[in-house]
C-alpha cells in the first residue's frame, strides 16, 4: 500500500516492490519508465548500465525535455543508443483512478510492431482498461505533451466561472492549434475541421 499517494488501495499480492535499481532492471526485459519528464533523461542514465540487448523500453511519461523542448524518444536514442524497441503510452491515466479501476482507454505507440502488439495484450486487461495501437510514435509523444496545456487552460475557464461555452470554446481552438502543429511537422496533411458542434 502506498500511504502517501494511494491511501485506500491495496496492492496485488504478485505485485513484487524493488527497492534497489539495479536488481529491478535485471529482473525484467521489459521496462515500463513511469516519472516526470524533467527527470526521464537522469532516470535513462541511471538504468544504462543494467540494461542487456534484449531490453525493451516503455514509458508512459507525459511531455517533452525541460530547456530543450525535445520530444522523450529523442532523448531516449540520444542516451540509450538504436538497439533497443522503444514504445509511448498516452492517455487519460491518472494513478488514482486506474487503481481503482474506473474506465479509461490509452493509445500505445512503439518503433517495433511486435513489441507493441505484445505489450497490448499484456496490459489490455480488463473491460475497464482498454489499449489501442496507434502507427504514429511522434504524434502520441506531442499529444500527451500538449493536451496538458489545454487541460490546464479548461480548469482556469472553469475556475473563473465562465462556463462550459467557454470552456468548450477553448477546448476546440486548442485543438485546432494541436491540429496546425501537426500540419508543421508534416504529420497530417491538412488542418481538422474546427467548429465541429464540439460539445464536451
Amino acid at each position: 500500500m502506498n500511504q502517501d499517494f494511494l491511501p485506500d488501495i491495496v496492492f496485488p499480492e504478485a505485485l513484487e516492490i524493488v527497492a534497489d535499481l539495479a536488481t529491478a532492471v535485471q529482473k525484467s526485459k521489459d521496462l515500463l519508465i513511469v516519472v516526470p519528464s524533467h527527470v526521464f533523461s537522469e532516470v535513462l542514465a541511471q538504468i544504462k548500465p543494467f540494461l542487456s540487448q534484449d531490453h525493451r523500453i516503455m514509458w508512459a511519461t507525459k511531455g517533452l525535455e525541460r530547456d530543450t523542448g525535445r520530444l522523450l524518444q529523442t532523448v531516449a536514442k540520444e542516451i540509450l543508443g538504436e538497439i533497443y524497441p522503444l514504445a509511448v503510452l498516452s492517455g487519460p491515466t491518472f494513478a488514482k483512478e486506474l487503481a481503482a479501476g474506473l474506465p479509461t482507454a490509452i493509445s500505445l505507440a512503439s518503433t517495433d510492431p511486435v513489441f507493441a502488439d505484445q505489450m497490448q495484450k499484456r496490459i489490455h486487461c480488463s473491460k475497464a482498461f482498454r489499449v489501442y495501437l496507434n502507427n504514429d510514435i511522434i504524434g502520441v509523444q506531442l499529444g500527451g505533451a500538449i493536451k496538458n496545456v489545454i487541460a490546464i487552460g479548461a480548469g482556469i475557464s472553469d475556475g473563473m466561472g465562465f462556463g462550459a461555452n467557454a470552456r468548450t470554446a477553448l477546448i476546440t481552438r486548442g485543438l485546432a492549434e494541436i491540429s496546425r502543429l501537426g500540419v508543421s511537422l508534416g504529420l497530417i496533411r491538412k488542418p481538422l475541421p474546427e467548429w465541429r458542434g464540439l460539445e464536451i
